[in-house]
């Protein structure tokens, strides 16, 4: 009796028992299903698994269990059925059926190589119909080997837990018509891509939008188009010559659930990422470099309209023609809860941060700008019913303006340098502007600070607190209002070192700021607290170093 209880103990410990969870591909660093027939019948032996030869779909749905090798006949039609493995189970598909492209369906979960469809790198030939047959298994891993594909047509996904993989692959894309993806993702989910290079021959080209400097012209080919997709993750992808490299449309059917890393971009896209209508959206570790064609099209991230809740963090940002990070509105859609951290600008042109019309609540930190290129509307502009809190930043902008507000604006804990001047107008009932514990330093400026807007009674707070400001060379004022009255204008506690000499600390036109406070700050090269036009307010505590 003691024997058979421990020969039935014995049993139950090295039994598996068939589970519900589905093999993810089938072969492993012990069996590759490229071997002969016979090595992989000894490798199951030799391991312990069942190997059975499957002639219809009876006996293989008869033998479900796991640790077995399906060794699947070519005259077996799947019948685009799905069936789910147990774990550690295995599938050999007959080779010629697979090269011929006969079977209708294949398992739940197959890694399938794309020269087992007849598509092979460097060849120099269309690879165009192998790979779209393989992409139409119902589910599984897609495999490129390294090397250059060829292909002369969009390549369609659109079934549920694909993994699309290569290794140092590239896709050469020679479209049929202007504005065509090289690949084409939609109305599906569970999506992993990684592994290739995705750039264009430059057909069709645009004159009117995508002109070089030197008079060529830009491709206007696009590379991935995702849309009405959920659960989507890109990662350990290059791109070139190319209008868009990655463009998440959730037009037609929204996106949710999107996850970009390690991407990176030539100075010869146009765009490197458009997105709109899509929730859930992180873009990490990526160099996004955009082209500077003379169109002012050429942002790296475009967002447009109903975009909620997005992180882009430790990008690198480089060249381009348009705004860097630039989240809009096309209609009375809104961008909400947008943050923005620790990513580097290199030579970016223009405003940083656009948010405009309905926009919600935008925070960037840890932002480090360093840019000689000059743009009019200032290097943060924000815009629409929104809040921008940016914390934590070095700017080095090069004689632009800081930022053009009409919204609700922070700015704490941050390194302002070489700023042609802080200004901002704030038209917007309820609009409020903060600059708290920040280094600044401005150069080439008349002011240093000017609010202005028609009709902008009854604004929001207006605070400058405990910052630090070099002014340099001349300057007539630091602070001028212009028909504005914020309901509480509060400058104290600031540090002002006028290097060049100033006129006047503060300047008011218009309507008068009864609630406008200057105090227990200390100036440098200032003889004046304020003008003669400024007839209310309360100024105190102030030390003057003429």
């Amino acid at each position: 009796m003691r024997r058979l209880v421990l020969y039935l103990f014995f049993l139950l410990s090295v039994v598996p028992v068939c589970e519900a969870e589905t093999t993810t591909d089938y072969k492993n660093e012990n069996l590759s299903m490229s071997l002969s027939r016979r090595k992989i019948k000894k490798w199951a032996k030799d391991n312990a698994y069942n190997y059975i030869v499957v002639r219809d779909l009876t006996s293989l749905e008869a033998n479900l269990k796991p640790k077995t090798i399906f060794d699947l006949r070519a005259n077996i039609d799947l019948n685009n059925k799905e069936i789910l493995l147990p774990k550690n189970c295995y599938v050999r598909f007959a080779r010629y059926s697979v090269y011929n492209g006969k079977m209708s369906g294949v398992l739940l979960n197959p890694i399938v190589e794309v020269k087992s469809f007849g598509a092979y790198p460097n060849d120099m030939i269309d690879d165009y119909q192998a790979i779209q047959n393989a992409c139409r298994i119902s589910s599984g891993k897609i495999v490129f080997d390294s090397g250059k594909y060829y292909v002369s047509n969009i390549l369609n996904v659109n079934n549920s837990n694909i993994t699309i993989v290569g290794d140092e692959t590239e896709i050469f894309i020679t479209p049929r018509k202007s504005q065509d993806p090289g690949i084409l993702i939609s109305s599906c989910s569970n999506i992993e891509i990684s592994g290739l290079s995705l750039y264009s021959d430059g057909r069709y080209a645009s004159a009117s939008k995508f002109s070089r400097p030197d008079g060529t012209l830009w491709s206007n080919v696009q590379g991935i188009v995702i849309s009405n997709v959920n659960n989507i993750n890109i990662h350990n992808l290059r791109f070139a010559n190319l209008e868009y490299a990655l463009k998440i449309d959730g037009r037609i059917g929204s996106n949710r659930d999107v996850y970009i890393s390690d991407i990176s971009t030539s100075d010869n896209v146009v765009m490197p990422i458009y997105i709109s209508y899509t929730t859930n959206a992180t873009i990490r570790k990526s160099h996004l470099c955009a082209s500077k064609s003379a169109s002012g099209y050429d942002h790296h991230i475009y967002a447009c309209s109903q975009n909620e809740n997005h992180l882009i963090e430790d990008c690198i940002f480089e060249g381009g023609s348009g705004i860097p990070i630039h989240y809009y509105n096309e209609d009375t859609t809104t961008n909400n809860n947008i943050r923005i951290n620790n990513c580097k600008l290199f030579d970016t042109l223009g405003a940083i941060i656009l948010s405009s019309q309905n926009a919600g609540n935008m925070s960037v930190s840890n932002l480090e700008i360093l840019t000689d290129r000059e743009y009019a509307n200032g290097v943060i502009r924000s815009e629409g019913n929104n809040t921008l809190i940016v914390k934590d930043c070095t700017i080095d902008a090069k004689k632009q303006y800081l930022f053009s507000c009409t919204s609700t604006l922070t700015i704490i804990d941050s390194i302002l340098a070489d700023i042609k001047a802080l200004q901002t107008a704030l038209p917007k009932k309820g609009s409020s502007l903060r600059l708290e514990n920040s280094k600044i330093i401005l150069r080439d400026l008349k002011y240093m600070v000017y609010l202005s807007g028609a009709n902008s009674n009854n604004l929001g707070n207006v605070d400058f607190i405990s910052n630090d400001f070099t002014i340099k060379p001349n300057i007539d004022w630091l602070f001028s209002t212009r028909g504005i009255s914020p309901v509480n204008f509060n400058v104290s506690n600031n540090v002002f070192r006028c290097e060049g000499g100033v006129k006047y600390a503060v300047y008011q036109a218009g309507a008068s700021n009864p609630n406008f406070i200057f105090s227990d700050n200390t100036l440098y090269g200032c003889p004046l607290e304020k003008h003669s036009s400024v007839k209310d307010g309360v100024f105190k505590n102030n030390v003057i170093h003429k």
